[in-house]
């Protein structure tokens, strides 16, 4: 689709945006406790927008860069220093899974053309082999496709502390959301339309929307393959990690190594392809390195606690790989799978993905397998057929002014396996973005946009649900070998 603004999105430093910002007015109401409206007038800037994106991940991007192309103002917010998501910051540098469409797929032809590993554009032939891409590779292609619009505005360091929302009767609207900006310094930004891309849900959590965490019981969606009872437990976390040579040698001896699930990025996974890696020795290799239990997902202590974990897991394996003339880079952030699922309209279940169920309101489109750590699937269990996200799923219930983008939106433990991988999510933020624009131009709710011009727009942007429908997809489906297990 054309973009007659993709060449000026502009990225604000926080202090820049602190100077640049103007006082807009407070909202009727701010779910922030303990702070006052005095100390909100005193200390907080404030700022509007039409759509405001939290999150500048996998699929915070797709939907503000979809949003904007429809023409309305997009306000992204990301805690992070820098945009980018799993893959700039916990390394995640993988492209996972299948189908990939729409804005997914634009950025994956610049990594591919311009910053393929071995300094050759990808062939289209080898596009099914198992490529990765060094993180900031990530960061400098998404700096790309957005451009420098200035209208497209991206604050980075900015942590959601409050989310705005007013009475809407049955509901609770939300009209924003409340970030800190440090030395007591807080950046209000008031949104026609919010869309929480935080991966957390923690969003939706503060704004008082009712989330799912942990495991259901096999009872409750009749999934064969769920606990006797609900629980608490998420997929483990895992810190990636990237080992690449600094002085020139044979291929070292990768027996020795603990972190034995790794990929040579055009060759593939080391256990099924040992000779291919050993030859082209490389130099460069992404790493699934160790994986730990985090107590709660949602608790950053607890997630510090766990990364402390890994760090001893790892033990001697930094000197043992430093000892064979490599460094191991570690990524910033140790890799969560799993946090909050917040409940929609609707909820999607492993059931809809095996049965390859294609809603009237699908959004995204999904085929990768049930990828659920810590169960013991056979591969046809894990299988799933070609399946559709629907529109319901990312309406959280009960809620006005908000959708859900990425792996927080609307499914069970089991289901979440299988869409939360960066093709998927990505469809889904694109959708959202291009929902919430449409509640804004036509001043309706997110929740009554047609879903019929959205699922138009959509097709028009590449993702195509039609084709899918027809099962005139070629859909590559193969699973991850079990060596990345740990």
């Amino acid at each position: 689709m054309t973009d007659p603004h993709r060449n000026n999105v502009t990225s604000w430093s926080r202090r820049e945006f602190f100077t640049a910002a103007g006082f807009l007015g407070l909202p009727a109401y701010i779910s922030l406790p303990g702070l006052s409206t005095a100390e909100m007038a005193e200390n907080t800037v404030h700022m509007e927008t039409d759509v405001l994106v939290v999150g500048g991940g996998s699929a915070g991007l797709p939907a503000a860069l979809a949003a904007f192309r429809q023409g309305v103002r997009v306000v992204v917010a990301e805690e992070d220093p820098q945009i980018g998501g799993a893959p700039v910051d916990m390394f995640v540098a993988m492209p996972c899974g299948f189908p990939r469409f729409g804005i997914y797929r634009e950025l994956l032809d610049i990594l591919e053309t311009t910053y393929n590993i071995d300094g050759t554009p990808v062939r289209k032939e080898d596009e099914t082999k198992d490529h990765w891409y060094f993180p900031q590779l990530y960061l400098t292609a998404w700096r790309k496709l957005l451009g420098s619009h200035k209208k497209l505005r991206i604050v980075t360091g900015a942590r959601c502390i409050g989310v705005l929302t007013e009475d809407a009767g049955t509901r609770n609207r939300v009209t924003g959301a409340v970030f800190d900006a440090g030395r007591g310094q807080r950046l209000s930004i008031r949104a026609s339309v919010v869309i929480d891309a935080s991966g957390s849900g923690e969003v939706s959590e503060l704004a008082g929307a009712a989330c799912r965490y942990g495991r259901e019981s096999r009872e409750e969606f009749e999934e064969p393959f769920a606990e006797e009872s609900p629980d608490t437990t998420v997929m483990p976390c895992t810190w990636m990690m990237i080992s690449q040579r600094f002085r020139p040698g044979p291929a070292p001896d990768f027996e020795l190594f603990k972190s034995r699930a790794f990929i040579d990025s055009g060759v593939g996974w080391y256990g099924l392809n040992q000779d291919d890696v050993r030859g082209r020795n490389t130099g460069a290799y992404l790493h699934w390195g160790p994986t730990v239990r985090c107590a709660d997902t949602r608790n950053s202590i607890e997630l510090g606690k766990a990364a402390s974990q890994a760090l001893e897991k790892l033990g001697a394996e930094i000197e043992t790989w430093h000892r064979n003339g490599f460094n191991l880079w570690l990524a910033p952030r140790l890799g969560v799978r799993e946090c909050r699922r917040v409940e929609g309209e609707y909820i999607i279940n492993m059931n809809d993905l095996k049965a390859g169920r294609i809603p009237d309101d699908t959004i995204a489109l999904g085929a990768y397998y049930l990828d659920a750590w810590g169960h013991k699937l056979t591969e046809d269990q894990r299988r799933v057929d070609p399946y559709g996200i629907p529109y319901r799923a990312v309406i959280p219930r009960g809620m006005g002014g908000l959708l859900t983008a990425g792996k927080c939106i609307s499914g069970t433990h089991l289901a979440m396996s299988s869409y939360r991988v960066q093709c998927h999510v990505a469809q889904i933020g694109q959708a959202a973005g291009i929902a919430a624009a449409m509640a804004v131009k036509h001043q309706t709710r997110v929740r009554d946009i047609d879903i019929a011009a959205l699922q138009q727009a959509l097709i028009a942007g590449g993702i195509p649900i039609d084709r899918w429908r027809k099962g005139d997809i070629d859909v590559r489906w193969r699973p991850e070998p079990s060596s990345c297990k740990d």
